[in-house]
C-alpha cells in the first residue's frame, strides 16, 4: 500500500507505466523524425516548423512536462539529502529544453538541477 490509502494492482500500475513510457519515446521519435523532415525542406514548403513556443528546438515531452508540472515559478530547497542537510533555497524558473530545472537561486544566479531532491517552500 502507498501513501495513497489503497491497494494497488501491481500489474495494472506496471502496464500503466509502460503504456505512458511508450508514449513518450513515441513523441521523442516523431520529434526526431520531424527535426530531420525539418532539416531538409524550408518552413516555407512543409508549412511546419520544429520550433517550440520558447523558441528553440524543443522535444515535446519537455514541452508536454513544462506544461503540467507545478514546480515552475515556485520557491524551493533543493540538495542531495534534505533530511540531513537544509539545502539551497532558490526559485524554479523553468524546465530547460534537456530537461534540466532551472533555478534562480538566493543570489540571482541560474542553476541548472539535473539531480537531488527539492521540497517546496
Amino acid at each position: 500500500m502507498l501513501e495513497t490509502g489503497r491497494e494497488w494492482d501491481t500489474d495494472s500500475l506496471g502496464a500503466e507505466i509502460i503504456a505512458r513510457l511508450g508514449w513518450n519515446l513515441g513523441l521523442i521519435h516523431h520529434w526526431d523524425a520531424q527535426r530531420s523532415l525539418d532539416a531538409d525542406w524550408p518552413e516555407s514548403v512543409t508549412g511546419r516548423s520544429c520550433m517550440s513556443e520558447h523558441g528553440k528546438d524543443e522535444c515535446p515531452v519537455i514541452t508536454v512536462w513544462r506544461k503540467l508540472t507545478s514546480c515552475v515559478g515556485r520557491r524551493i530547497r533543493y540538495g542531495l539529502d534534505l533530511e540531513k542537510f537544509p539545502g539551497e533555497r532558490g526559485q524554479c524558473i523553468d524546465i530547460a529544453p534537456d530537461g534540466r530545472l532551472m533555478v534562480k537561486d538566493e543570489q540571482g544566479e541560474i542553476i541548472l538541477l539535473d539531480s537531488g531532491e527539492i521540497r517546496y517552500d
